[in-house]
């Protein structure tokens, strides 16, 4: 009886031993990286290593590798940090909504994401907009483009004409794919980067769209209650706004935004020129493509 217990005891022990050892090995593999670490990591790297940790590129990250390594090295820390919730669909890029979230996922993952965020999201007032009415739920379900337009489904530029689109395209070429969709549902109509001071004629619709530097976004604006001189958007899937300013060139655009009632620090800033899209139906009556000095399409 002794022998046998002696052996049991012997069996204990050795279990306990791979157990330990198993553990530790398991906590070494998923303890790959310390918050220093990788805020001392370059671009190139960080990117390397998240995507070794798991990390998914959508497709315009994953043929861009510029903009994969500028959105891990920019977004990483303030998630870390609690600035940025990734569940909350800030971008109206539907591709860098994915991005965010894939990357909180993963930062979690590796336990290197905290739960500071509300206390930091409680003290931002909105700067350059106002919130119109209060929130809905149905806001989360449609982006800036959508609203720009008048719907309230999500949207991308592009998707209604099959018409390539990519964040490092320009500005120009970004309006281009724009008209492109719109003549798919029947619309005509040309842009200009200055702000038309009068309709062409009461069919007319105008929206304006810009883009950042940093190719992490696009975003769109309309006019509000019909004035040229009052404009709205809605940055991703959050509450509308109205513009602060009688024009959408009188200052940058950012992606402040109103979730739930509570108002969240920009992490985007638009830059680029102002392109102005003037369209109206291709039935209504008034002028006609023919009749003005502009290119269309």
């Amino acid at each position: 009886m002794k022998k046998i217990n002696r052996y049991m005891a012997l069996m204990l022990v050795f279990l306990l031993l791979i157990g330990t050892s198993t553990m530790i090995a398991y906590a070494e593999e998923t303890n790959l990286l310390t918050r220093d670490e990788v805020l001392a990591m370059n671009k190139s790297e960080l990117l390397s290593t998240l995507k070794d940790n798991g990390l998914l590129l959508p497709e315009d990250y994953a043929t861009h590798t510029e903009l994969a390594e500028n959105f891990v090295y920019n977004y990483a820390p303030l998630i870390m940090d609690g600035t940025v919730d990734p569940s909350v669909q800030m971008f109206n890029y539907d591709q860098s909504n994915a991005m965010l979230s894939n990357l909180g996922e993963v930062l979690a993952n590796l336990g290197l994401t905290t739960n500071s965020a509300r206390s930091v999201r409680s003290t931002y007032t909105l700067q350059k907009s106002t919130a119109i009415g209060s929130w809905s739920s149905s806001y989360q379900y449609y982006n800036c483009y959508a609203y720009s337009l008048g719907k309230t489904s999500g949207l991308q530029p592009g998707e209604r004409s099959g018409a390539d689109f990519s964040l490092t395209m320009s500005i120009s070429d970004m309006a281009d794919v724009v008209l492109a969709d719109l003549a798919t549902e029947g619309y005509w109509g040309y842009t200009t980067t200055t702000k038309p001071t009068s309709l062409p004629d009461e069919y007319f619709r105008i929206i304006a769209m810009r883009k950042d530097t940093g190719c992490v976004d696009y975003h769109f604006m309309r006019l509000y209650n019909g004035s040229l001189n009052s404009w709205s958007h809605k940055p991703g899937g959050t509450q509308p706004l109205k513009w602060n300013y009688t024009s959408p060139g009188a200052t940058t655009w950012s992606n402040e935004r109103v979730v739930n009632g509570v108002a969240l620090a920009p992490t985007v800033t638009y830059e680029s020129t102002v392109y102005y899209i003037l369209y109206k139906h291709e039935d209504d009556p008034g002028i006609q493509p023919w009749s003005l000095n502009v290119e269309t399409e």
